[in-house]
């Protein structure tokens, strides 16, 4: 088991995401009575894959980060974010293979950081074969399209 202690959805306490190697990964979102509820379900995060490692990071400075799962012989999935008509948080997408983000090797660890400099958010991977991915951020938001 991978944890990954973020505020996914933007809230002020932080979530827990929970990835499993054999599937159904978990995401507890703290209630009001300090209890936690598991929404992975409800927010498209209940990945069935080999996870192997998490990271997420803030594209574009919000509250909303990406999240990277790491997988092994399974394509790594990229999740961002979908919003309701009132802008709220809904949930998300995995959009990695439209981003060339879904190498199916076994990935190692990923770490997010500014490789060139430009104020956004840069991926790093790592394979278990030794090969290091950079996927450098030049656009500092990705947006689904419409079919």
């Amino acid at each position: 088991r991978i944890f990954l202690r973020s505020s996914i959805l933007g809230e002020s306490d932080p979530s827990l995401y929970v990835t499993n190697w054999d599937g159904g990964n978990e995401f507890y979102v703290r209630d009001d009575d300090g209890s936690f509820t598991d929404l992975a379900d409800t927010y498209g995060l209940r990945d069935a894959g080999d996870t192997t490692n998490v990271s997420s990071a803030s594209l574009h400075d919000d509250l909303d980060p990406v999240i990277f799962l790491g997988r092994s012989n399974q394509p790594d999935l990229f999740y961002i974010h979908g919003y309701d008509s009132n802008g709220d948080l809904e949930f998300y997408e995995d959009v990695g293979e439209g981003l060339g983000l879904d190498d199916d090797g076994v990935n190692m660890g990923a770490a997010w950081f500014d490789y060139d400099d430009d104020e956004d958010s840069d991926l790093l991977t790592v394979m278990y074969d030794g090969t290091v991915k950079l996927y450098q951020n030049q656009t500092r938001e990705v947006e689904l399209c419409e079919d």
